[in-house]
């Protein structure tokens, strides 16, 4: 089939671009059906990750955290018909919990937004938890990119109230509002310094219930008890109430304040740069994760119920391998005698034995040496002793003598890169993976297919 210089089918490329152009043109039954392919990680994901995040261009991000029944919703409403007065497209991207049977999000599209339903400038989208600690989704990045694509001004982001969220979404948002209520006076008091930390501006809504003054005077007092001023930013406390309509255009002022503060004083670069990390460190640590997680066998289950290895070491392991699958795991060297070639590494060349044992399978003697202080992913060399002659390094020592015996690889997943070599014309030695040292299972291609060196992959 040919490819592109992507690298991908042309069908698939022109499929991707099509979706890219009509959320571009702002169909909002594409910005939907791309939501659903990041967020579920469906085939064609990535290709549509790449597009959107070259096409977007960045939108104001207003993170809006708080406990429940803070009113986050209800004044997210009001604020989103304010922008749209203005002539502002308006995302909203509001998290909820994850049904554990479907995924899904529980709420799905709730009723506190139907009355921009029917609003082509306006994109509300649910996206569940995904069992998260905090309130956020590690897809989030992803969803926010669509949006932007689609040519949003204002993105905003709400979270489930699990009291992690305001933390989270200091590295996502831009402008970080905390809202909360008179009624919750035992919350304000107790209220959490990363909520302190991370708020950019503090909302007492429901303002107009009777309790507003003391509400008011506390969060004041909480300001300035925990020194909470951010360099060059005073958090500024407001006073809105949703459900009349009140403060509403005065909290958008000081979301403006604090936008015109962000490019001013350099801030909103560094805050890029943070989210951009924390896309990175949330989708690195996803993939590892899923990776590592399909890669627990049988075999593996075997050894912890028998006691030969224990989770901690083998999730070590499993963790340090699939960090850096289908990298270098080692290169294998005959030798005659461990005892004589020892010296040579150990003292000369001052690499450290990380590990000496007999792999009876195999009939050989082993040493894994590595430079002093190097991690369990990083490449060793591994020296091998015949135990028998008759073995496989014996008779490659007969005729070869001592010298490169093999190159070895780490893989996330043996059995389907085992199938995938064989479908490519490079049948492994073994029908199936077999015990190697170290615990790992490993397999063997054939010297010719290596161009003189035999390849071993370790899984």
């Amino acid at each position: 089939m040919d490819r592109d210089k992507t690298g991908l089918p042309p069908a698939r490329n022109a499929a991707s671009a099509s979706l890219a152009e009509r959320v571009a043109r702002g169909d909002q039954v594409a910005v939907g059906r791309a939501l659903s392919i990041l967020i579920d990680e469906s085939e064609g994901s990535d290709q549509l990750g790449r597009d959107f995040f070259a096409a977007g261009r960045r939108g104001h991000k207003l993170g809006v955290c708080g406990p429940p029944g803070s009113g986050k919703s209800s004044l997210i409403n009001r604020l989103v018909a304010h922008y749209r007065r203005a002539g502002e497209k308006v995302g909203i991207l509001a998290v909820d919990p994850t049904s554990p049977w479907t995924g899904g999000a529980f709420l799905g599209d709730r009723l506190r937004v139907q009355s921009h339903a029917m609003d082509p400038g306006v994109f509300f989208r649910s996206l569940g938890s995904r069992g998260t600690v905090g309130g956020l989704t590690s897809t989030i990045f992803g969803a926010i990119h669509v949006l932007e694509a689609w040519g949003a001004d204002r993105i905003v982001l709400e979270t489930v109230g699990t009291g992690q969220d305001e933390v989270e979404i200091s590295h996502v948002a831009d402008t970080v509002l905390y809202v909360t209520t008179p009624s919750l006076g035992d919350e304000i008091q107790a209220m959490k310094a990363g909520a302190m930390e991370a708020a950019d501006i503090l909302v007492l809504n429901k303002s107009d219930l009777a309790e507003r003054d003391k509400a008011l005077a506390a969060l004041q007092e909480a300001l300035g008890l925990g020194g909470r001023e951010k360099p060059g930013w005073q958090v500024e406390v407001a006073a809105a109430s949703a459900a009349k309509g009140e403060g509403i255009a005065e909290l958008a002022s000081a979301v403006e304040r604090h936008r015109a503060w962000l490019g001013e004083s350099g801030e909103g670069a560094r805050r890029a740069k943070d989210q951009l990390r924390m896309e990175l460190s949330w989708l690195v640590s996803r993939r590892v994760a899923r990776d590592t997680v399909a890669a627990i066998s049988d075999a593996h289950l075997e050894d912890l119920l028998a006691r030969r290895t224990d989770p901690a070491t083998l999730g070590a392991r499993l963790a340090a391998r699939h960090g850096a699958a289908r990298s270098v795991d080692h290169v294998g060297i005959a030798v005659r005698s461990l005892s004589t070639a020892l010296p040579f590494y150990r003292d000369a060349l001052g690499l450290e034995v990380v590990c000496e044992e007999e792999v009876a399978a195999q009939r050989v003697r082993v040493a894994f040496l590595a430079p002093r202080g190097a991690t369990p992913a990083e490449c060793q060399i591994e020296l091998l002793e015949p135990a028998d002659p008759e073995s496989a390094v014996g008779r490659f020592l007969s005729g070869r003598g001592p010298g490169l015996h093999h190159v070895a690889f780490r893989t996330p997943d043996i059995e389907a890169d085992m199938r995938r070599l064989s479908e490519g014309g490079w049948p492994p030695l073994e029908a199936a993976p077999r015990s190697g040292a170290r615990g790992h299972r490993v397999c063997f291609l054939h010297p010719k297919h290596g161009h003189g060196v035999l390849t071993e992959l370790i899984g």
